[in-house]
């Protein structure tokens, strides 16, 4: 037996329909680490209904990291006008990498995968943004580093 570790290479899929159960774990564990989400129900259909968009919808992206043929991350997008304005913007929906695949290359590569897609889509400006409360400091470090500027805060409160 060998003692060398080998190194699966990252790759970034299209949503299709094979990564239905993947797609359906992954964001299980990204709601159950969140702080702010995971005393909220879990609702499969609704997951895949919003994945299954991008199938048909040109105003949804979704996409799958793979490591090997494991699937480790998960991004979920939309274009869409701003109140205000016509001005089209692209943000994200969903956006998570296992614990056990982050600090490599998963999440630069899902983001490079969405920023071509609004690209795509004539979206003038993008949105990334973190309401789990998982390593708010690192990923916002992480998001200024690729070219994002932190611009607000997000807060929840429980109806009473």
């Amino acid at each position: 037996m060998s003692d060398t570790l080998t190194l699966k290479r990252i790759r970034i899929e299209p949503y299709s329909e094979r990564h239905a159960r993947a797609v359906l774990a992954l964001g299980l564990a990204m709601r159950d680490e969140s702080e702010a989400h995971r005393d909220m129900p879990y609702d499969e259909a609704k997951v895949l209904a919003q994945f299954r968009a991008s199938l048909t919808s040109p105003d949804y992206c979704a996409f799958v990291a793979l490591r090997g043929e494991e699937p480790i991350g998960l991004f979920l997008g939309m274009a869409l006008s701003i109140y205000f304005s016509s001005t089209r913007v692209a943000r994200d929906m969903a956006f998570y990498v296992r614990k056990d695949a982050r600090g490599g290359r998963a999440a630069l590569l899902l983001i490079r995968a969405f920023e071509a897609w609004a690209k795509g889509t004539g979206a003038q400006v993008m949105f990334l943004a973190q309401a789990t409360g998982v390593a708010m400091q690192r990923t916002a470090k992480f998001y200024e580093h690729l070219g994002y500027r932190v611009v607000g805060v997000t807060s929840i409160k429980k109806c009473a």
